[in-house]
């Protein structure tokens, strides 16, 4: 048989709102150390303007049809072209232009980012600063909050959620939607985790806390600006271009649209 459980006011009181402050003032206390920590290192000049040129060729690539056929081919043009164009300050014929935008990538230096220790730093503060935080809760929510039975979910649910829900707390007559102040404190972790990225505007977090529980695949590899200028060179090269201008008019009017049999007899009938 199921037993069912009335909880106290009390325990809503002193621990369920208590837990998810002390979470919500941890969480805004290790954005704003890891931001100390990480300083105000300032951006590699060229690598942003090779971001930027594959962000302007992929908007060219998606948005391209609110522009005309020549000025997409110009444009395109622009970013894949081969062949070398001469500059304004020198002779017509001469071949010391420059290729398109996306023909002229470096190769990629694996060798001087993995020596730089600089770019290791960042992860591992991150890391760093996951770990402590979430052992120093979870250390909190068990020595203060162990064997609290904290709220009661407002659906019924199988006996498998027991493991999930009713961590310390091994009652198997119990019902499956009552939840445990340990199974409690993760379900805010994982859930207010996207909460506080979107006040605080720090995506870190949440990578590492993939990261950690194996949700966020292989570490992400540096920017290969070649690899991806060749990549977006054949997505230019294979997208069909359709200007949405055309026969806009006909479209926005439909049948009301004066078509050249119409304007015909209506010229007749002037005429006579």
């Amino acid at each position: 048989m199921v037993q069912q459980l009335t909880l106290d006011p009390s325990i809503r009181n002193w621990c369920l709102f208590p837990l998810m402050v002390v979470m919500i003032l941890v969480s805004i206390l290790k954005h704003y150390v890891t931001s100390l920590l990480k300083g105000n290192k300032p951006n590699d000049p060229e690598d942003v303007r090779l971001r930027q040129t594959l962000l302007r060729a992929q908007r060219l690539r998606i948005n391209g049809r609110f522009i005309t056929s020549e000025a997409y081919l110009n444009r395109r043009t622009y970013f894949i072209s081969d062949q070398k164009e001469p500059s304004k300050d020198t002779e017509k014929g001469s071949n010391d232009g420059k290729k398109g935008a996306l023909q002229n990538a470096p190769a990629a230096d694996t060798a001087a980012a993995m020596s730089d220790p600089s770019k290791m730093m960042g992860p591992l503060i991150n890391n760093a600063g996951f770990l402590a935080t979430n052992a120093f809760m979870g250390a909190f929510s068990s020595y203060f909050m162990a064997g609290f039975v904290m709220v009661k979910i407002p659906f019924p649910l199988t006996n498998r959620f027991k493991t999930m829900l009713q961590r310390g707390v091994e009652i198997s007559t119990l019902d499956p939607s009552y939840v445990s102040s340990l199974s409690w404190y993760m379900l805010v972790m994982f859930g207010m985790r996207s909460l506080i990225t979107l006040f605080m505007g720090n995506e870190d977090d949440q990578k590492a806390l993939q990261a950690q529980m194996g949700m966020g695949g292989p570490p992400q590899p540096m920017f290969d600006a070649k690899k991806a200028f060749n990549e977006e060179i054949m997505n230019l090269t294979i997208t069909p271009h359709k200007y949405s201008g055309d026969y806009i008019e006909q479209r926005l009017l439909g049948e009301s649209y004066p078509y050249s049999t119409n304007l015909s007899s209506i010229g007749s009938k002037k005429a006579n």
